[in-house]
């Protein structure tokens, strides 16, 4: 088990949130199932999941409840209309 302090922890949990925030919306296909993979040359490169859709969606909740902040709210809906 990893032994972090505090200010390690929020570190690492602030620098996750910065880069999913910077990165979401390239997942993103208004209208459509969101995308599983960015990186080229995998598999699974920019195919379609509405298995990960749903798990996308449900942590965009999630971060906006951890971080209160509004665009995770925000992209939470959007991923939702997007596929209901």
């Amino acid at each position: 088990m990893i032994n972090l302090n505090n200010n390690e922890t929020e570190f690492i949990l602030q620098a996750s949130i910065t880069t999913i925030k910077e990165y979401i919306e390239l997942y993103r296909i208004e209208d459509a199932v969101s995308l599983y993979c960015l990186k080229p040359h995998a598999p699974l490169y920019r195919r379609q999941s509405a298995f990960y859709h749903k798990i996308h969606t449900e942590q965009l909740l999630h971060l906006y409840k951890i971080s209160l902040d509004e665009y995770f709210y925000t992209m939470h809906v959007n991923f939702y209309n997007d596929y209901h």
